[in-house]
C-alpha cells in the first residue's frame, strides 16, 4: 500500500514537473517573440523568479497598453517552442484550444489526451 502512494506521489511530481517545463518554455517564447508585450504575473512569476514552493498550472499574462497580438500568433510560438519538448517528454501531440480571444483578452489552454496540460 505504501509503495502504490509512493508511485502515485512520483508520477504526479513528474507531471508536474513536465507541466512547468512547457510553462517556462512557453513563457520565454512569448517573451522573445513578443517583446515589452507582456507582464509575467501569478504563481508561475513566484516558482521562476523567487523559488517559490507553490504549483501553478497557468501561465498568468498582463497585456502590456496597446493591441494584444493574435491569438493565433500566440498559439503558433508558443506550439513551435513546446512541441519538441512535449514530444521528448512524451506528451505527443499539443493541442490548444482558444477560450476567449477578444482585442482585450485571450484564454488559451493547452492539452493533450483531453487532459488540460496548461493553460495561458
Amino acid at each position: 500500500m505504501v509503495f502504490d502512494e509512493l508511485a502515485r506521489k512520483t508520477r504526479q511530481v513528474s507531471r508536474d514537473a513536465q507541466i512547468l517545463v512547457l510553462i517556462e518554455e512557453s513563457a520565454a517564447a512569448l517573451f522573445n517573440s513578443f517583446p515589452d508585450h507582456f507582464i509575467l504575473f501569478g504563481g508561475v512569476t513566484l516558482m521562476l523568479f523567487h523559488d517559490s514552493p507553490r504549483l501553478s498550472r497557468d501561465l498568468d499574462l498582463l497585456a502590456s497598453p496597446g493591441q494584444l497580438p493574435d491569438p493565433k500568433e500566440i498559439q503558433q510560438v508558443v506550439h513551435a517552442a513546446i512541441q519538441p519538448l512535449a514530444e521528448t517528454l512524451g506528451l505527443g501531440q499539443l493541442e490548444f484550444r482558444e477560450d476567449v480571444a477578444t482585442p482585450a483578452l485571450a484564454k488559451t489552454m493547452g492539452a493533450r489526451q483531453s487532459k488540460t496540460a496548461f493553460q495561458r
